[in-house]
């Protein structure tokens, strides 16, 4: 009788430690955050202008019009706190080293 009391009163602690590992674990698990971005269209017809802030015009829809190829980047998805051609600017210069990278990061693309 002694035994199956210790062993009663170790499942149930063990079963108390499970339940508490899973309370702490969802308390501290930390909340999905969603990434608000811009999306700017590439306006020029040269890939060698595809690191140049001033040849996109920031856009609402990012399956713009126009984006059909694979030549060079039509629409680039960026944070939404880079909402200037000179942030833009700033942006693709510190992100791509080439103009064939923001081609390729692109979403959307145009020949």
């Amino acid at each position: 009788m002694k035994s199956s009391f210790k062993n009663l009163a170790i499942a149930a602690v063990v079963a108390m430690l499970g339940v508490g590992t899973l309370t702490v674990h969802s308390a501290f698990t930390p909340e999905k955050k969603t990434r608000a971005t811009a999306f700017w269209q590439f306006a020029s017809n040269n890939l060698s202008d595809a690191r140049t802030g001033s040849q996109y015009n920031l856009i609402s829809d990012p399956e713009a019009p126009g984006c059909d190829g694979t030549a060079m980047p039509c629409v680039i998805e960026v944070d939404e706190s880079i909402n200037t051609q000179a942030e833009l600017d700033t942006y693709l210069h510190a992100t791509y080293a080439t103009n064939e990278q923001v081609r390729d990061a692109a979403i959307f693309k145009k020949n």
